[in-house]
């Protein structure tokens, strides 16, 4: 939960205002969205967005990557938990929760290569790290929301064929017995079989 209501606040903040650290921050000083939200930019898309920002927009983008410290790990433990509660009975799916953790790694060599050119070098490794980093951390963010979202639904059908289950149950047991209490046949059956007889017995012995 803790995890959750985190994820939740730092994704607003980052996400849906003009705040400290935020994206849309950087788009106002750089005039384009930052690399982070890119899939897999290459050398020039990302030297591009780097001659584009100005000095307000370089801190803006620093800003963003003091906050990208801490998100991915974020995001990673809200996931992780969630996909641990939905495959506690599908323990053959326990291994999805390692989707998260690898897109975390992924997050960070993108920053690794984002704080390199923030540090106002131009190293070809730094483009190259950003590309490698947002392509294993996009695919792999797809695969982990696609696996929790996919698992939701099926718990959610899960827990409603359970509730019908119940029901199913007694509404058969009462057919039942009200077909037993209508049916003349049916009584005479149930009065005449092995335990009628003993009971019929008992009863003679009694009136000698």
């Amino acid at each position: 939960m803790v995890a959750a209501a985190l994820w939740l606040v730092m994704s607003g903040w980052m996400f849906a205002t003009h705040a400290w650290g935020s994206l849309p921050a950087v788009v106002d000083g750089c005039g384009s969205p930052a690399p982070d939200v890119r899939f897999a930019p290459d050398a020039d898309a990302v030297a591009a967005f780097m001659a584009g920002c100005r000095s307000a927009g370089s801190a803006a983008y620093l800003h963003l990557q003091v906050l990208d410290l801490l998100f991915p790990s974020v995001t990673a433990a809200f996931l992780v938990a969630a996909l641990l509660l939905l495959t506690r009975r599908r323990r053959s799916l326990r291994w999805l929760v390692v989707l998260p953790l690898l897109v975390a790694v992924g997050d960070y060599v993108e920053n690794v290569g984002a704080w390199a050119l923030l540090a106002g070098g131009d190293p070809t490794w730094a483009y190259r790290l950003v590309q490698l980093g947002s392509a294993v951390k996009n695919v792999l963010s797809w695969a982990s929301w696609l696996a929790l979202i996919v698992l939701v639904v099926a718990s959610i059908g899960a827990a409603r064929r359970h509730r019908r289950r119940p029901r199913a149950q007694s509404m058969g047991r009462s057919t039942s017995s009200g077909a037993e209490a209508h049916d003349p046949a049916a009584a005479e059956l149930i009065g005449s079989g092995p335990g009628a007889s003993r009971t019929g017995s008992i009863v003679g012995l009694r009136d000698r």
